[in-house]
């Protein structure tokens, strides 16, 4: 079914006080948002942790997202709580949210720099070793406003002068920096309408993907299409030999978001790999490059990760979340402005734009 986008709202989100005749009440307990960003090693077995943890007096609690490699490459959540006292911090899984069969315990000491420093128990995964994290700062940025948009989105990019908006309606939509609508443009692979879950613009053409499998006498193995394209049409295609999950261009080269490798990767116009820096968020996905840093978002937290060049987590952003079905859509950035999707209900996506600070 082909829908023609004709009504665009954009809602620009305003922040006021309220007065009360009431009292003076007694203030409750100041809570405090701590985002942790480390790893751990032994045994075999290499991990990468994110904390997104609420402080209250001495009780904490939150997410944490861990992946194991090479026994498990993908990122798993688990909800845990604990105490920050005195300097240690004790985090446990968090039963009374979650039922949890198995056990994971970390200890750590907290330095006057929040450095965490102690180690991670986690039987079920044959863990038991030194772990370390350091704090990751949160981005200061202002929220401008708000765009509805009447369909789902996949991905998104800033071609220099408007964004793509890639749907699940099979059509690509492009918009004003503030929301505009300009027009629906059609790509066609082989007759048929088709659009990408990743974006990037290489200041002549947009790049995206078609997952593509191949099976062989060494088994299956996952890779990706890239494809040049612009409004009149495709311009060629390559392949990459693994599954990407992101795509940006750093103004010389295009790199690739690989999550099983938990690595960003560069190739050439013959998808050869040319380079790989591994990246220390442990859910990443989708991937924007602004002049400068990369940016990712966390599949689980929702979170903005700023990423250097080494790969390297330098800073969060703490986004809104929607309450009905808040599920990544996209990011683009440019000069300082950072457009960010999330899906919330049914052909229903709310794109937020940020000033950074």
């Amino acid at each position: 079914m082909r829908i023609q986008y004709i009504a665009w709202v954009c809602v620009v989100i305003f922040v006021a006080g309220c007065g009360s005749d009431d009292g003076p009440s007694t203030p409750g307990p100041v809570s405090e948002q701590l985002t942790w960003i480390g790893s751990f090693t032994g045994g075999g077995v290499r991990g990468a942790v994110s904390l997104d943890l609420v402080k209250t007096e001495e009780k904490i609690a939150g997410n944490m997202v861990v992946t194991r490699v090479p026994e498990l490459k993908a990122p798993e959540l688990l909800l845990v709580s604990g105490t920050l006292e005195n300097g240690n911090l004790h985090l446990e899984l968090d039963s009374s949210r979650v039922f949890y069969g198995f056990t994971m315990t970390i200890d750590a000491v907290v330095d006057t720099s929040l450095v965490l420093a102690g180690t991670i128990e986690y039987p079920l995964a044959g863990v038991d070793d030194s772990f370390a994290a350091r704090i990751l700062p949160e981005e200061s940025v202002t929220l401008l406003g708000t765009l509805l948009v009447p369909a789902t989105v996949r991905a998104m990019v800033w071609d220099g002068t408007r964004i793509w908006l890639s749907t699940l309606n099979d059509d690509y939509l492009r918009i004003t920096s503030d929301g505009g609508f300009i027009d629906q443009v059609t790509v066609l692979y082989n007759g048929a309408h088709w659009t990408s879950n990743a974006l990037t613009y290489d200041g002549t053409n947009l790049l995206g993907f078609l997952p593509i499998t191949v099976i062989g006498p060494g088994g299956t193995v996952n890779g990706s299409k890239i494809i040049e394209f612009d409004q009149g049409g495709i311009e060629r295609s390559y392949e990459i030999t693994h599954r990407t999950d992101g795509l940006a261009y750093d103004g010389t080269r295009p790199w690739s978001l690989d999550v099983l490798d938990r690595s960003l990767a560069a190739f050439d116009a013959s998808g050869t790999i040319t380079d790989r820096v591994s990246i220390d968020v442990p859910d990443p996905y989708h991937l924007e490059f602004d002049g400068g840093y990369f940016w990712t978002v966390s599949w689980y937290t929702l979170r903005l990760f700023k990423v250097g060049t080494d790969g390297r987590a330098v800073s969060v952003i703490d986004v809104p979340l929607s309450s009905s079905s808040p599920y990544q859509a996209g990011l683009a950035v440019s000069e300082g402005r950072i457009w960010y999707g999330q899906e919330i209900s049914i052909e229903q996506t709310r794109i937020y734009r940020f000033q950074i600070e």
